[in-house]
């Protein structure tokens, strides 16, 4: 199983615009074929730190998921929504 969780810090004028444009891009993922689990959640500390936690059977199911358009559009646009970039965590079990 492939572990990738994301670390976005959301600027707070952009909150409500980020949390609508995820949402699209998380119930796509949650389709694509290898997905075990994904989902968003908000920092219960930090109210514009957010993390999206993705569990995928294979690297083939990822490498699937980072040809979608959704990805594709979230990756394109999802600066605009961020104080600073993306962190990206990734670990294999």
């Amino acid at each position: 199983m492939i572990t990738i969780n994301v670390l976005l810090k959301v600027k707070a004028e952009k909150e409500q615009d980020y949390l609508a444009f995820l949402e699209d891009m998380v119930q796509k993922s949650r389709q694509d074929e290898g997905c075990l689990f994904y989902d968003h959640f908000r920092n219960v500390n930090y109210h514009n730190e957010y993390i999206i936690v993705e569990n995928w059977a294979d690297d083939e199911s990822v490498e699937k998921h980072n040809e979608t358009a959704h990805l594709k559009n979230f990756l394109e646009k999802i600066p605009a929504y961020l104080e600073k970039e993306l962190e990206l965590k990734i670990s294999r079990s």
